[in-house]
């Protein structure tokens, strides 16, 4: 059973947590600005971006799965079983061969996607941006993925928005932000 798309699971938790009976779904996070310490203790994920579908352990049956998922696939499995029978008309290899062709070139070129989606992953997670270090009393620099909730971060005009961010402050004189 597939989970319910985000939207409607978005739509839930909101009216938990707007109905006049909050439910325990609702859950309030606490963060701390500026402190790593005390936001570590609260378990939330890290600030890495991972987009990649399959595991190494998980790719071979996780492809087979989506590979025989579709019916024209399927339907070529069930004739080649067929073809194992004594009163088949043909060979099975006749559907075999073709079979394990589609499913070959299906199964590399979803290699290959998951590849490059693992690639730009690295790469967006090694970009570099700023972070507020109370210990050293000044901006540090940091990569994406090291980034937690409740740090403070320094974006500059150009920079792509690490995380999802609050603005606190801006350098313009009207308190403006204004994003692309």
């Amino acid at each position: 059973m597939l989970a319910d798309p985000w939207h409607r699971r978005l739509r839930r938790w909101w009216h938990s947590c707007t109905s006049r009976s909050k439910s325990l779904e609702c859950e309030i996070r606490q963060v701390f600005v500026g402190d790593r310490k005390k936001n570590s203790r609260q378990n939330y994920p890290d600030n890495a971006i991972h987009t990649t579908k399959y595991q190494l352990l998980t790719f071979l049956p996780r492809v087979l799965l989506e590979q025989f998922r579709r019916l024209a696939n399927v339907w070529f499995l069930a004739i080649a079983v067929l073809g194992f029978f004594p009163f088949s008309p043909f060979h099975p290899i006749a559907t075999l061969i073709p079979l394990a062709f589609v499913i070959g070139v299906s199964t590399i070129k979803e290699a290959v996607e998951d590849w490059q989606r693992y690639r730009s992953d690295v790469r967006l997670n090694a970009q570099h941006t700023f972070r507020y270090s109370a210990s050293a009393g000044r901006f540090v620099g940091a990569r994406w993925r090291e980034l937690r909730p409740g740090d403070v971060v320094m974006i500059t005009v150009g920079d792509h928005v690490p995380a999802d961010l609050v603005v606190l402050s801006t350098s313009d004189d009207n308190g403006s932000a204004f994003i692309d």
